[in-house]
């Protein structure tokens, strides 16, 4: 955590909207893993929304700042990772 913590700093200055989905997960990301206080509710995904926003914001981040040629690749890659996390 704190590592992820400081490459939020680190990130501020050169990729911002990066370093806010960085530090959007981990704002959102503790309340809803049991960590802060535990719940009856050991596991649902709708609890992960939240949090998968600033995972968001860090992929598209990562696709826009790859080179054109390989843009399209990453695209498609990202598409099949989210085509794959769509069926259970």
């Amino acid at each position: 955590m704190r590592t992820a913590g400081g490459a939020a700093i680190l990130l501020r200055k050169r990729a911002p909207v990066a370093s806010l989905g960085l530090v959007w997960v981990l704002l959102s990301h503790p309340p809803f893993a049991n960590s802060v206080q535990p719940t009856a509710v050991l596991f649902t995904e709708r609890l992960l929304l939240l949090p998968a926003a600033g995972i968001v914001l860090l992929a598209g981040t990562a696709v826009v700042r790859i080179s054109r040629t390989r843009q399209r690749a990453a695209l498609l890659a990202v598409e099949l990772v989210a085509a794959g996390n769509g069926r259970a």
